[in-house]
Formats: structure tokens, sequence, C-alpha cells
């Protein structure tokens, strides 16, 4: 490179060497961002998933000051089965919000530091209350992740089980019901409650059991109380007893 008059003069050789840099600087800027591409299209993928999993999926990591918890990802279903958002519940607080009563919440700090042990819930039962105060059951799995700068995030899977909870408790009760000795009278086949009042067998089970009847007759019955009509009701083919 050479200057003559305030100009600047370049060789065949310089120029081949800066042309082979900026084909080189060209590449890799291509290279950087084909690089940048994927990852925002592997990012745009596993957002889309999160979002649309059918299960409340967040990650949460501990901080020391109020609330304790902070959230840094809550997907869509979250907000539905909580009630809260993402910028809610990081300000109200996860156990605050959704453990109102200080035993439960008690309860859950100290479930969740067990889980930080390694002790990771699996399908676990736990009653919490919506922003808008119902009471719900929710189903809530967890596995802790740590970054590369060395954070421990949780990652928490949770459904909302209410009415299969329900179903369940009323299945329960249904089975303990069964499994007790009835009281029947000898005669009439009445069912005494635990009240002693007497109730016929059908509206007994009905009540009890959330069972309905159809009302037939059966061929002994049918050949005593209508014996003209007997062969017409049970053809010998179909007279069983």
């Amino acid at each position: 490179m050479t200057k003559q008059n305030n100009n600047i003069s370049f060789s065949q050789a310089e120029l081949g060497a800066l042309q082979a840099q900026v084909q080189t600087q060209s590449k890799e800027l291509a290279r950087y961002k084909q690089i940048e591409k994927e990852l925002l299209q592997e990012h745009s993928f596993r957002k889309a998933i999160i979002e649309r999993a059918a299960e409340g999926v967040c990650v949460c990591h501990a901080i020391p000051i109020h609330p304790y918890v902070e959230f840094t990802v809550w997907n869509s279903r979250m907000t539905e089965i909580t009630g809260y958002t993402l910028k809610e519940i990081n300000i109200k607080g996860w156990y605050q919000s959704m453990y109102p009563d200080p035993v439960n919440q008690k309860k859950a700090q100290e479930r969740m530091g067990q889980m930080r042990e390694g002790k990771d819930l699996h399908g676990e039962r736990w009653e919490v209350v919506r922003s808008d105060g119902q009471q719900r059951m929710f189903s809530i799995s967890t596995a802790l992740l740590t970054t590369d700068d060395g954070l421990t995030h949780v990652l928490g899977l949770m459904l909302d089980v209410t009415k299969e909870e329900s179903y369940r408790q009323n299945l329960e009760k249904e089975i303990t019901a069964l499994k007790k000795i009835f009281p029947i009278c000898s005669s009439c086949k009445k069912i005494r409650d635990d009240e002693g009042y007497w109730h016929q067998v059908e509206s007994y089970i009905r009540d009890h059991f959330d069972a309905e009847f159809s009302h037939g007759i059966c061929a002994p019955c049918a050949k005593k109380l209508y014996p003209e009509y007997y062969d017409s009701i049970y053809p010998p083919q179909k007279n069983k007893k």
C-alpha cells in the first residue's frame, strides 16, 4: 500500500487479500445468521409445545426476597387452571396465593424443600385455591433443572383433577356403603336406614347409590300371577327359571 498526493493505492496482492478477507467475513456472517435463524425456529417450536400442552407447565427458581419464588415459564394452561398470569403470580407469590391457609402453606413449603433435595413430586395431589376463591385439587409433578450458570430451576407439570377426585371419593363412599350389612325385613324386604326408617329396596338403592330401576316380571311370578298369559309371555324356548 502506497500513499501519493493524499491518495492511497493498493497492490494487486493487497487487494486480493482484502477481497479474501471480505469474502471470509461474509461467509461467517451468513453462517451466524443461519445459526440465529435455527435457534429462533427451535425456540419457537419449544415455546409452541409448552403453550399447547394439555398440562399446566411452569418453571421457577428460588429468590431471597418476597415472594421467594420467581417463575420464568408459565403457559396459558397455568393461567386457565390457577386464574393468575405470570406477572400476577410473581407479584402475589405461589405459596401466598395458592395456599392461603397457613397450615397448608407451611406443608407446601416443607414439601418443596424436600423436592429441592431431590425428592420429586410424582402426581401428588394438593388442594389449592384459585384466584377466584375456588378450591381445586391439583396433581403436581416436578423435576429439577440446572442451567449453565449453576442456577437450579424447578419444572412443574400440573393438572386440575378436581372432578376426578370428587368421582373417586364418591365411588369410595359407595363401595364402603355396599360393604356394610343392611338390616332387611324378613317379610316385606324393606331396608332400614341408619336413622331407623324403613325403605323399599328400589328407593333405598336409588337414593344411596345413584341408580335407577326398570321393572319386569320373572317367569315364576308370571306363571303364578298371570297363568293365562304365561305361555305367550314366556314361550317354551324362553322359559328359564
